[in-house]
């Protein structure tokens, strides 16, 4: 088996054309997620960089770079905080 050289990075997908503007629908398939997941995170402040160009895009890079920053690698759950305070609270008593 041949071993990847240590910076190797897989691209997430190949482009079907060379523009690097991607549609909401063409950036779903990218992130592996929904156009209505994507509307949801960019009301919210979410997600990746988008731009308005008459209509949504994003840029392949700005997809890249996002994706790169959701990286994990340790599973915390989401209410972790609530439990530690009921916790100090029962400690108080």
């Amino acid at each position: 088996m041949c071993e990847k050289p240590p910076n190797f990075e897989r691209p997430l997908v190949k482009l079907p054309h060379s523009n690097p503007y991607l549609t909401s629908e063409e950036a779903a398939i990218i992130l592996h997620t929904t156009v209505n997941t994507l509307a949801k995170w960019r009301s919210q402040g979410k997600g990746p960089a988008w731009r308005d160009h008459g209509n949504i895009v994003y840029h392949i890079d700005d997809l890249h770079e996002w994706s790169r920053g959701q990286k994990r690698t340790v599973t915390r759950p989401k209410y972790d905080h609530l439990s530690t305070e009921k916790q100090e609270k029962s400690d108080d008593k």
